[in-house]
């Protein structure tokens, strides 16, 4: 660069401006105004953006032989970067005049001065393109690292989210296990009554007039079958013809009698004994309230069975289990919720016991039952099949609703997704994130 210096100063175009700068010192100032082009004869010169008001960027070193300030210079723009005389420099400084001297010069100046801003311009241009494949490069790694991070967080998400779920599913098999305890005392108290009386009022009715006759209504009574509603009308209306004296709480109590007895009945009508009648149908009710006793106390010994099965969430660990329990329980557990919803089980002959948790899979099939309960609006069909072959056992779980629509079908497993909100409409999804989780804990999919 000295040999341009010699040729200025050979051909008298005009005076160099030759300035030398201690190291540290601000040559140029970014986003300042500038009129000179900066060729650096000897020393280094940093070049720096500012970040902030105290940090600075770096962006490149110029070398001897190198300019700086070329962009701010022709296209008459603020300073792009801060120059910086990295150790001492010395420096030649033009202005705009000067530089038209040297580029319209018609001596080897000339070539000299273009074949240095062409060489400027490409070591920047290198600079440039090796700069974008860096950053391409950090920033691919960049993108893998968010990845990453992004599915560690998923995880741990997914690790919270099930142990919130276990210790409520556990903190609700405690009170539900305390609450069956509760009633089943009671519950066996009813049901060693009833099967006392049961024995005992038998002997009771053998004594006095027409004993056999009235534990013959008893009897009756203890062992009636359910009849439907247009049966009871029909029968009624046929038994108003025979008593047509009688009263309609009687004519409704008659329907429950069979043949040989509906003839005493009709010997005490003719003979208008209408007392003994009434008497006689009141050892019958007897022993109709006295099955309905029964049957009361057996559903409520098994609901409290269902419910001690269902809630064993702090003792449940892996275990072989008959996989048509666990959904009857549920079943019998969410009877409130399928009061109107037609429920169709369908058990393949000899399914096969499995190894798995049975707590947690009485989870996922509350969770898709009440799904299904949403998705209906508590009215409509739920259907569970189960299946197998020779490998694996399959359960299905369907109903006759709207079904998923299908730009929701990708999302559905995603934690936190509901449909469930105040609009009413039907919900798909809730909870379907750790019910997958728990089947592929036992080895499902």
């Amino acid at each position: 660069m000295h040999k341009l210096v010699e040729q200025i100063e050979s051909l008298a175009l005009f005076e160099p401006e030759i300035i030398e700068y201690k190291s540290g010192v601000e040559i140029l100032t970014e986003n300042a105004r500038n009129k000179s082009l900066f060729i650096l004869l000897d020393g280094m010169v940093h070049l720096f953006k500012d970040e902030d008001s105290r940090r600075k960027l770096p962006v490149t070193q110029i070398m001897p032989g190198g300019m700086f300030g070329v962009l701010s210079f022709f296209s008459r723009k603020r300073a792009l970067t801060t120059a910086v005389a990295e150790i001492k420099c010395t420096v030649l400084k033009l202005n705009v005049h000067q530089v038209d001297m040297i580029l319209n010069s018609d001596t080897i100046l000339a070539g000299m001065g273009r074949q240095m801003l062409i060489s400027n311009l490409m070591q920047r241009y290198e600079q440039v393109v090796q700069l974008n494949v860096q950053l391409k490069t950090a920033n691919k790694a960049l993108d893998t690292e968010k990845k990453r991070l992004s599915n560690t967080l998923d995880e741990l998400d997914a690790a919270h989210r099930r142990l919130v779920h276990q210790e409520k599913m556990a903190t609700l098999g405690q009170l539900v296990a305390g609450v069956a305890h509760e009633i089943n005392n009671p519950a066996s108290a009813l049901a060693n009554a009833v099967d006392y009386l049961t024995a005992k009022l038998p002997e009771l009715f053998k004594e006095g007039e027409n004993a056999d006759t009235k534990f013959a209504f008893f009897e009756q009574g203890l062992g009636v079958a359910i009849i439907t509603t247009s049966e009871q009308r029909s029968k009624i209306a046929l038994l108003s013809k025979i008593f047509d004296n009688s009263k309609d709480s009687v004519r409704r109590k008659l329907v429950y009698l069979d043949d040989s007895l509906l003839e005493v009945a009709e010997k005490y009508a003719r003979k208008n004994r209408m007392d003994q009648l009434e008497l006689h149908l009141s050892y019958l009710e007897t022993g109709m309230q006295l099955r309905s006793i029964r049957l009361t106390s057996g559903r409520i010994a098994g609901l409290v069975k269902s419910l001690k099965r269902y809630s064993r969430h702090e003792t449940s660990q892996i275990g072989t289990i008959d996989i048509r329990e666990g959904i009857q329980d549920t079943l019998q557990i969410l009877g409130n919720r399928l009061k109107e919803i037609e429920v169709e089980v369908s058990f393949a002959d000899h399914l096969p016991q499995i190894d798995a948790d049975p707590a947690e899979l009485n989870q996922v099939w509350t969770n898709l039952i009440v799904n299904a309960c949403d998705a209906l609006n508590n009215r409509g069909r739920i259907y569970i099949r189960c299946t197998f072959d020779s490998q694996c056992l399959f359960i299905k779980i369907g109903d006759d609703g709207k079904g998923i629509p299908e730009h929701l079908r990708d999302v559905v497993f995603k934690p936190h997704f509901t449909t469930r909100n105040s609009s009413g409409n039907f919900g798909l999804g809730l909870g379907l994130s750790i019910s997958r989780e728990l089947i592929m804990k036992n080895g499902g999919t």
